[in-house]
């Protein structure tokens, strides 16, 4: 006898980094379809924000939209968004309110493109109210259907492949905008990477083991379970089944037949910290020195402890001079630092030289930058 693809499901801890991703591929539907059972009423739920002031509570269905571009209007009610699927031959409807509050502050925070910088975005804890709202929502709802705890998270991924697919370029007009969950669910409609990001959200609320599986040019989602079951990915000592966000019908284990030739790279997600840095150059020539002074930035969920930078001035025609290691500021969670840096001269006169920065952690680079070239004093 078949053994039901959720009863595999296992919850399990995740440790490690997540990644950019700069685009991804739209696929069409998946072939599987459910047959729908129209004599069964949809099963309903409605979601509300716990920062949602109670009078913009009471005035849901005013169906106040979020636009791309544009600030959520002053006074405004919930940002009100539903959202229908099925499920073991029945249709779900979910109507979600979101404060807009929220929607607006998760507009403002540090948005990394760098390469380590993936996870803040499945991970941020001020998501977190909203996310735990929804899943509890969608828990209500399998248990009105008759599903079980081991249903959710098909539940799950079927809720986050009904939100509208849609490239960065066309809906923000370049090529790479990452969305916390709260936009993603507020404006309706998302990439692969910013679907992925909201399943993987639901699935840590859940209780679930997940990871993010970065093929070429894709991004997709992994839930932890017992045993190889379907398209997945070991790693760990846990294997990783394929979750497809992007388009309705695709199940869990189930994928697209051009990435199963392909081999993923497995982002795990945490709260991290995603220090960079900006700098300013200014050359002393009664002390023969370079005068840098660097702000630090934090675009992580964690605080940056424990960094260290390394300096040095580079000659193009070969050679670095004057290279030094220097300690980093703490900077907390979304935090700025400034710290103020002396290097010497060093190259030979008439050389063209440039500054080169790089921060790294247990010998890990995480930011790097180059000045210009110029002439060596």
């Amino acid at each position: 006898m078949r053994r039901p693809l959720a009863s595999l499901l296992v919850p399990c801890v995740i440790v490690a980094q997540a990644v950019l991703l700069a685009g991804c591929l739209n696929l069409e539907e998946a072939p599987f379809r459910q047959l729908l059972d129209s004599s069964e009423p949809p099963v309903e739920a409605r979601v509300i924000d716990p920062d949602l002031p109670p009078a913009a509570a009471d005035q849901m269905g005013s169906n106040v939209e979020a636009r791309t571009g544009a600030r959520a209007p002053d006074g405004a009610g919930a940002l009100e968004r539903t959202f229908t699927w099925q499920e073991a031959g029945r249709e779900f409807r979910l109507t979600a309110a979101i404060d807009p509050g929220r929607y607006e502050e998760a507009r403002d925070r540090p948005r990394s493109y760098n390469v380590w910088g993936y996870a803040q975005y499945a991970a941020d804890p001020s998501d977190d109210p909203l996310i735990t709202a929804l899943a509890d929502g969608l828990r209500a709802s399998a248990a009105e259907a008759g599903l079980g705890e081991q249903d959710l998270p098909q539940l799950a991924l079927d809720f986050v492949q009904s939100i509208s697919y849609i490239l960065d370029r066309d809906s923000m007009g370049r090529e790479d905008y990452p969305r916390y969950p709260v936009e993603t669910l507020a404006e309706g409609r998302g990439d692969c990477e910013d679907l992925s990001f909201l399943y993987a959200a639901l699935l840590r609320e859940l209780g679930y083991g997940t990871v993010l599986l970065l093929y070429p040019g894709h991004l997709v989602a992994g839930v932890a379970m017992t045993e190889p079951r379907g398209f997945g990915v070991a790693h760990g000592g846990t294997w990783y089944a394929y979750a497809e966000p992007t388009a309705p019908g695709w199940r869990i284990g189930e994928a697209p037949e051009e990435y199963q030739q392909e081999e993923a790279v497995v982002l795990a997600i945490e709260h991290q910290a995603i220090p960079e840095f900006s700098w300013t150059i200014r050359h002393d020539a009664a002390k023969a020195s370079y005068v840098l002074q660097l702000t630090f930035y934090n675009n992580g969920t964690a605080p940056a402890q424990g960094l260290r930078i390394w300096m040095g001035v580079e000659a193009q025609q070969g050679g670095v001079w004057s290279q030094r290691w220097f300690s980093v500021p703490t900077v907390a969670a979304h935090g700025v630092a400034s710290k103020t840096f002396v290097l010497p001269e060093g190259a030979p006169d008439g050389a063209q030289v440039r500054l080169r920065a790089v921060i790294q952690a247990d010998a890990v680079p995480y930011f790097e930058a180059v000045s210009p070239w110029w002439p060596a004093p």
